[in-house]
């Protein structure tokens, strides 16, 4: 964090100068010895002096210090994470990798693994109307079925059209859905992420990915099972991306949603992403030093 660390607004810093020589002539002014200077020699001053005898709580500069410090802290805008610009967004591409095999048409997962796939697909489109995506199909082969597009209703279509007996090869080859996506994203200037929809991820799966070396955070899989499996879990991390199970509302779909968002500042361009300012974070503990300013014995001394 402390490397990521930016000032949106640095200059304000300098309003610390100033608060610097205030403070520092308030501390001289409230300190007791400071008085006697001019009428007591220096050596016997010291032991004239009765140090902390009766005196409890924190001065009224200190308090002062500290709200000063943290007000201009707050208005110089640290910043130590990115986020996608709102017009990124609109340029984005999105491929959904889709499984379509024999085994996406069991049961476990209601009403089928296939069938709930296009829906979690559906809650994913609607997160992202506006924006363009494409869906590619595999089994053992890949294929293409629909370019990125803004026409959701076009992906849907395609999507509840596919079945196991549609695609050419039988089989299990989920890098090459991936590496199919990765060519398509290639050919655009704008980020672009991967979302993985499969029954099965495992070892081989993953070093299959890492080869292909897709963008950092572009990499998602849904898992569509019954219950999460922790060996998919850790093929898939292996393989740098996230793991989403699959739910029964549509927190799956807005977790994959915010990881395609994540994948837009890691993989955009300056245009793409803008730091967030973090400075409102200080507000209420500024507010809350404040408020003891007016409860009675907290800041001025009592002798």
């Amino acid at each position: 964090m402390i490397a990521a660390l930016h000032l949106l607004r640095p200059l304000w810093l300098l309003a610390l100068v100033p608060a610097t020589l205030v403070l520092w002539r308030i501390a001289r002014s409230s300190d007791p010895a400071r008085r006697w200077e001019q009428w007591i020699d220096a050596h016997l001053l010291p032991h004239l002096l009765v140090h902390g005898a009766g005196r409890r709580g924190m001065e009224p500069w200190h308090l002062l210090a500290a709200v000063w410090l943290l007000a201009v802290v707050a208005a110089s805008g640290p910043s130590w994470r990115s986020v996608p610009s709102p017009f990124s967004q609109d340029r984005s591409d999105l491929f959904v990798v889709l499984k379509v095999a024999a085994s996406m048409e069991a049961g476990d997962v209601a009403p089928s693994r296939l069938e709930r796939a296009v829906l979690e697909l559906e809650d994913l489109l609607e997160l992202r109307r506006g924006t363009r995506n494409g869906l590619v199909a595999y089994a053992g082969s890949a294929h293409l079925v629909t370019p990125p597009t803004a026409d959701a209703d076009v992906v849907l279509t395609f999507a509840r059209a596919l079945a196991p007996d549609v695609l050419p090869e039988p089989g299990d080859r989920s890098e090459r859905g991936i590496a199919l996506a990765l060519e398509r994203l290639a050919r655009s200037d704008a980020p672009g992420s991967i979302v993985l929809i499969t029954d099965s991820f495992g070892e081989a799966d993953a070093e299959a990915v890492l080869a292909l070396d897709p963008a950092p955070g572009a990499f998602q899989v849904l898992a569509l099972a019954s219950r999460e499996d922790p060996a998919m879990r850790t093929a898939v991390r292996r393989a740098k991306g996230l793991y989403v199970l699959v739910t029964a509302d549509d927190s799956d779909a807005r977790r994959l949603a915010r990881g395609v968002d994540v994948s837009l500042v890691a993989g955009g361009d300056e245009q793409s992403q803008r730091r967030q300012d973090e400075g409102w974070w200080l507000v209420p503990l500024i507010a809350l030093l404040t408020c003891m300013w007016f409860r009675r014995g907290w800041v001025v001394s009592t002798g």
